[in-house]
């Protein structure tokens, strides 16, 4: 992912490129408005139109980032989110916490508000057979970007619309963050299994864990009004919103996935 802040009539406008899926992405925007606001600037823009991707660490990016410059007394505002990208915030209600706009000229057109708040490696080994993959990834924060990767280089190979990609990309994302982060905690001696095959019908992937499992049905909902604003708990919800079937083990440390074609 790319930044590139310029400023303009009173607000720093700060243009995104690329996906918003990693840690990596979210210390970089973190870090620039950190430092935007210690230097006294309280109103941002954030120019969403070159972002094809964001998976629930991207989203969490823009939670932190909306709540750190509100508790700074400033505002965060976005500005022409790609369809897909805005369903993903819709769905999750993260839409809800931010003004939105068309155009960059458009959101700086507004008034900005005079209250607005008081400040307050291992390598992954793969195999492919016909319409089917099989691959294992170490248990670390890079994993996602790997599977990310290698589910595109895949999708590519089935000819699937752009829409199917992206939710079922997403969704595996999640299952792998999910995965390597609470079910292995990180620890790199485990390792995150992916089984991702393709029929006439449908896509189907499983996702495995090492670890001890947990109950998915404890899962808080991340759209309501008291959980909108958590950094983290969107991606189960994010799984089951994108995908037609998702279902865990018995021991829930393994899912799988399954988003079917129809006409694409």
């Amino acid at each position: 992912m790319e930044l590139a802040v310029e400023k303009s009539d009173g607000a720093v406008v700060i243009s995104l490129t690329g996906e918003i899926v990693d840690r990596m992405e979210q210390a970089a925007i973190s870090d620039l408005v950190t430092a935007k606001l210690d230097e006294g600037e309280r109103y941002f823009v954030l120019d969403m139109s070159k972002v094809p991707y964001i998976s629930s660490l991207g989203i969490a990016v823009l939670v932190t980032t909306h709540v750190k410059v509100s508790r700074a007394g400033g505002q965060l505002r976005l500005v022409n989110p790609r369809p897909r990208v805005a369903q993903v915030l819709e769905m999750t209600k993260v839409s809800e916490v931010f003004k939105s706009f068309t155009s960059i000229d458009g959101a700086l057109a507004v008034d900005w508000p005079s209250d607005a708040g008081e400040p307050e490696q291992k390598s992954g080994s793969q195999a492919r057979v016909g319409k089917r993959m099989t691959f294992e990834l170490p248990s670390t924060p890079d994993s996602v970007n790997r599977v990310g990767a290698m589910l595109a280089d895949f999708f590519d190979k089935q000819d699937l619309s752009d829409e199917v990609t992206f939710d079922v990309k997403l969704a595996v994302q999640e299952a792998v963050v999910n995965a390597a982060e609470h079910g292995n905690e990180y620890d790199e001696s485990k390792t995150v299994c992916v089984c991702c095959e393709a029929t006439g019908e449908a896509i189907r992937v499983t996702v495995a864990d090492e670890g001890p499992g947990f109950n998915p049905c404890c899962v808080p909902d991340p759209t309501l009004p008291e959980n909108i604003l958590r950094e983290s708990g969107r991606g189960v919800f994010l799984m089951r919103k994108l995908c037609d079937e998702v279902c865990y083990s018995d021991k829930a440390n393994k899912v799988t996935i399954v988003k079917y074609l129809g006409d694409q």
